[in-house]
């Protein structure tokens, strides 16, 4: 029997592909009562409108939150969070400063907005907790022509790429601020400070990013990735995953000893000499440790 030709062979694979695609497609078009245009319009939810006459993009129910709070007294932030992309940044003023683009439902009146984000924000004795759960961040299609040629869709990507940071809450801490406590499921967490004694994460699978100096650091992951640039020579780390891995960067001699316990992940470091009074403690099932310069 004659061997098939490869770009046959590639052929009859992407003829398959697109019979099953077709025939999903009709299933669920038949499931949803629709036509394809529908469904995908009905697809997506509020937030964003294709003008395709005008040859534009305009955003609808955008809301842009700010808000200052006095930090006098409070030294610990804590964040819970869904799905809401975090940055946390050493601010120039004494205020905490709390930034974000939101969406809202087109017919929920404008003042009731600020309303509700300002009830997600409490002060209670010496902490400030700024609650995200269930809040409408994404970006999605609204309704318009489902026909979007290749320019359009080059604006609208990069569109899309440059607002993704604007929807993260942005937040700038002042130095009285000594602990960050973050309980997320999927969101990302950029995180710069130089003044911080202890630092608490909780995510499933979001990752995070941190870059400065800290005491403690205590995080737990199922999926999420963690890079630690750390500016001090002497924290303890704890680190509980299922398969994240956690990569750490001194710039000098860390002053450390390592506690490994993993099923069958690695350990890799770029400094062959790692002793010290701190501990850094890491348990996987699969994730890895690196340790680089």
């Amino acid at each position: 029997m004659k061997k098939l030709n490869f770009k046959i062979i590639v052929l009859l694979v992407t003829l398959g592909s697109l019979f099953l695609s077709v025939t999903f497609a009709k299933i669920a078009e038949k499931q949803s009562g629709g036509s394809y245009k529908e469904l995908f319009r009905r697809s997506y939810t509020t937030n964003l409108q294709f003008n395709g006459k005008e040859n534009h993009l305009n955003l609808e129910n955008q809301f842009e939150y700010q808000k200052k709070i006095k930090a006098q007294n409070i030294d610990t932030l804590e964040i819970i969070s869904s799905n809401s992309d975090l940055v946390i940044n050493d601010g120039p003023a004494e205020d905490i400063q709390l930034s974000m683009i939101t969406f809202y439902d087109q017919d929920q009146p404008s003042d009731s907005r600020s309303q509700d984000l300002d009830r997600r924000v409490v002060v209670n004795q010496n902490k400030l907790t700024v609650d995200l759960q269930n809040l409408k961040s994404e970006i999605n299609v609204q309704k318009g022509s489902i026909n979007i040629n290749w320019n359009d869709m080059i604006k609208l990507i990069s569109h899309l790429d440059t607002l993704a940071e604007e929807l993260a809450l942005n937040i700038k801490i002042p130095k009285s601020i000594k602990k960050v406590v973050v309980k997320s499921i999927s969101g990302d967490l950029n995180l710069k400070a130089d003044h911080l004694q202890d630092i608490q994460l909780e995510t499933i699978s979001g990752d995070a990013h941190f870059e400065g100096k800290v005491d403690h650091l205590n995080a737990r992951s199922v999926s999420g990735d963690m890079k630690l640039v750390i500016s001090n020579q002497n924290p303890q780390i704890l680190f509980e995953t299922t398969s994240g891995n956690l990569d750490l960067v001194f710039k000098t001699q860390p002053q450390i000893r390592v506690d490994f316990k993993t099923t069958s992940g690695e350990l890799q470091s770029e400094w062959l000499e790692l002793k010290g009074s701190s501990v850094v403690r890491f348990e996987s099932v699969s994730g890895d440790l690196n340790i680089y310069k």
